[in-house]
């Protein structure tokens, strides 16, 4: 059951929808330019240099692309991409915890995936994925060597591929990171530096990293030396310390440890009342006890740097998180609760999940088949519920084996753990969320409808000018028009003859004369935001 219920995880949202926003949207904008030019050093969203992030995440999402081009989708080939990365993270997850808890890695496994910040990101085209399994293959090769020294190349190995990988992905924060609990763990067990063993660590790190860490940096400061200053500067170091005004994004301490409980949850609400219990009961500091298993050492030291750096950090988003969630995946999977906390834990778990399995298997049904069912606002707000839209075959199935799988959880509950349980909950609410609710989920959070309906409209032409559209959308105009959109910064002068302007319903943008409206629209159910396309106006003579 526990199998069937991580392929269901895995694949569940991945395939047969759209490019959903905010991230996803710009991120495929960057394969399609990698499919569709020949230029792989630089990413761009239409026209422009896209100097947020390295291009790992997108060079694999265009290989696998094009390597499934046969039978999917291009946004649904890309993102098995993801479903590989997601997989090199399990894989480190369970090989460390193997070495340093051994019996416990499908306990670790379960305490990451259950996490209610892991199930979304994990589905998304977005590099924080990569960066994710640079994390833990980097965490893996570190506290595997404090933990047994005696495969110093391998764990070695495993360190700088997963700082390169992690370098590659987003750039200097994971591997920063790495770098400083590395020089932590160095000043706590110096001996290993100094060992044969670790001097080979050492060499091996630094072999797997180099390349990572060098060649791209290298050929983007060849060819465009104020890209890389973009990258380099404005987008990582400048990021990090807010040194601009649009690199500083954050709501405050209080709303990023609000963010940290909600998404790690219910893993690191678990982790953090066993640690205040033992400091209760035992008094003095765990990392006392923790000395004495230098591996599990490591893994606490990476967790206080990771959670410390990103709180210090002048721009702040939940996604952000993610790369602590393995380590705390692992401390979780430590514990080994009493038969009564057990117990407490599945009554717990069923009480939470069979109520939302039964809202979303009722509200599934309704939408499916137009009941008039009273939607609660928050609903009615995010999708649009007015539309009849078809539910296929495969959905229907896919929703009754979902509610299977729970039944037959319901019946062996008594027999699970308690992480098991929540993750058959949580497999089986993402499974039907999407399935019978795809449809409009999806229509609610990608371009598709608009950008379509532009197509139609669109005439032959040269180039497409673009005003006022964000990253996402000149990625949606370019894929879905064939034009890469030459984004504008005044409407004085346009150098095309068709402009696409994306403005508000109660605020429009005023376009110079001499152009005529081809089309406008929107995304269904939004009351805000809107999409105009113009051409100029034929000379009279």
């Amino acid at each position: 059951m526990l199998l069937g219920c991580l392929a269901a995880y895995l694949l569940a949202g991945l395939f047969d929808r759209g490019l959903w926003k905010a991230d996803e949207p710009y991120s495929f904008g960057m394969v399609w330019n990698f499919l569709t030019t020949p230029d792989w050093l630089t990413p761009r969203v239409g026209t422009t240099p896209f100097m947020e992030k390295p291009p790992l995440m997108y060079w694999t999402g265009a290989l696998a692309a094009r390597l499934s081009a046969p039978w999917l989708s291009a946004p649904d080939g890309a993102r098995l991409a993801v479903l590989g990365w997601m997989l090199v993270t399990l894989a480190a997850l369970a090989w460390l915890t193997q070495r340093l808890l051994p019996g416990r890695r499908r306990e670790a496994v379960l305490a990451l995936l259950g996490m209610l910040g892991v199930v979304q990101h994990s589905h998304l085209l977005i590099a924080d994925v990569p960066q994710l399994a640079g994390a833990t293959l980097g965490l893996a090769g570190l506290a595997a060597h404090l933990h047994d020294n005696r495969h110093p190349w391998r764990q070695g190995l495993l360190f700088g591929s997963g700082l390169g990988i992690a370098f590659m992905s987003k750039g200097l924060l994971v591997p920063g990171v790495l770098g400083l609990t590395g020089l932590l763990c160095a000043l706590c067990w110096p001996r290993r530096l100094v060992e044969p063993e670790g001097r080979r660590w050492l060499l091996a790190a630094s072999l797997a990293a180099l390349p990572w860490l060098l060649v791209w940096p290298a050929l983007l400061w060849h060819r465009a030396p104020e890209l890389f200053h973009t990258w380099l500067w404005i987008n990582n170091i400048g990021r990090f310390f807010g040194l601009e005004v649009r690199n500083s994004d954050t709501d405050g301490l209080a709303s990023s440890l609000a963010d940290l409980l909600a998404l790690s949850f219910p893993t690191g609400l678990i982790l953090l009342g066993a640690t205040l219990w033992q400091l209760y009961r035992r008094g003095g500091s765990p990392l006392k006890r923790l000395g004495r298993h230098p591996g599990l050492a490591t893994v606490v030291l990476y967790a206080i740097v990771c959670l410390a750096v990103l709180l210090k950090s002048a721009v702040f988003r939940s996604l952000y998180l993610l790369p602590l969630f393995p380590a705390l995946a692992l401390l979780a999977a430590r514990l080994q609760p009493p038969p009564v906390l057990a117990a407490l834990g599945r009554t717990l778990g069923l009480a939470f999940w069979t109520p939302i399995i039964a809202l979303l298997a009722l509200g599934g049904f309704g939408l499916a088949l137009g009941w008039p069912l009273p939607w609660p606002a928050l609903v009615r707000d995010h999708l649009p519920l007015t539309e009849r839209l078809p539910v296929g075959l495969l959905a229907w199935i896919l929703a009754a084996l979902a509610l299977l799988g729970w039944g037959l959880a319901l019946g062996l509950h008594r027999r699970l753990a308690p992480s098991s349980l929540w993750f058959v909950g949580l497999t089986v609410s993402w499974s039907l969320a999407n399935s019978l609710w795809l449809p409009w989920v999806d229509l609610g959070n990608s371009y598709a409808r608009p950008f379509t309906a532009l197509q139609r409209v669109l005439p032959r032409t040269d180039c497409v000018a673009s005003y006022g559209l964000g990253e996402s959308e000149r990625s949606m105009l370019h894929v879905y028009s064939g034009y890469p959109p030459q984004e504008l910064t005044a409407l004085r002068q346009v150098p095309c003859q068709v402009l696409v302007v994306q403005d508000e319903w109660h605020e429009a943008v005023a376009v110079p004369p001499g152009w005529q409206l081809l089309w406008q629209g929107a995304r269904p159910g939004n009351l805000k935001e809107r999409f105009r396309a113009f051409m100029v106006s034929p000379r009279v003579p």
